[in-house]
């Protein structure tokens, strides 16, 4: 398969998802609670960080006289709602996955009985996938964190810095919108940190047009509330059919 091809395979996964919500009521109760959840989490999360943004933009701009004032505040503020954006995706989804218990993993493991037709798996408890979802979140935290302190040091270079800062900013955020939903499945088979990460990077053109996909259903309001349960049961679905092979 063409790695072209690859990347327009990606991008059907978190669609399926949804036809998966609907078809199979075992998910769809599931889904109602980490819909709430999210709902919540990402209008906090999202609010708060848009508010801190604007002030910190007006007061680092001027609208000035000069055209090129206005393109430039514009041109930020815009930019500025796409991260703030993805970045209230990501926290929204890791706080609201801590506070279900272990939902998240309990979702791409129903998933994958369906999908397999496997015999029904001895559920994990709550305390038991609370603490499971809490230790790979928080690597999935410091990874970020470590990535966006690089970010910043490769956006203070002169000139080629912003260029390098918007690309590398872009295709990273591709790729870690893709690990947290490949985590889940891969956390069921024990994988180690990094070989998670190794296996998502591996994976290439499918992680580039799943992730793409998956920013782009955030980006659609009302079905946004739905794309973190979508992605979790399309990403499921992706590493069985794609990667695991």
């Amino acid at each position: 398969m063409s790695n072209i091809k690859k990347f327009f395979v990606g991008l059907k996964y978190p669609f399926k998802g949804f036809s998966f919500i609907f078809l199979y009521p075992e998910l769809s109760k599931i889904v109602v609670v980490q819909l709430l959840l999210n709902i919540i989490t990402f209008i906090i999360i999202f609010s708060s960080s848009f508010y801190i943004f604007v002030r910190w933009l007006n007061a680092l701009f001027s609208y000035g006289v000069h055209w090129y004032n206005h393109f430039f505040y514009y041109f930020a503020l815009i930019l500025g709602i796409a991260v703030v954006l993805i970045i209230s995706v990501l926290f929204s989804g890791i706080l609201s996955g801590l506070l279900g218990g272990g939902l998240n993993s309990r979702l791409s493991e129903k998933t994958e009985e369906i999908y397999k037709k496997m015999n029904k798996r001895v559920e994990i408890g709550f305390i038991e996938g609370l603490i499971r979802d809490l230790s790979y979140e928080l690597k999935n935290l410091l990874l970020i964190i470590f990535i966006f302190v690089l970010l910043i040091i490769i956006n203070l270079l002169p000139v080629i810095g912003t260029i390098l800062f918007t690309i590398i900013t872009f295709f990273y955020s591709l790729y870690a919108i893709t690990f947290k939903y490949l985590d889940y499945v891969m956390e069921s088979r024990k994988f180690g940190f990094r070989k998670k990460i190794t296996t998502v990077w591996k994976s290439g053109p499918f992680f580039m047009g799943f992730g793409l996909s998956a920013l782009l259903l955030f980006l659609i309001p009302i079905v946004n509330f739905l794309a973190h349960a979508t992605c979790i049961i399309g990403g499921t679905i992706l590493y069985i059919d794609e990667i695991e092979k």
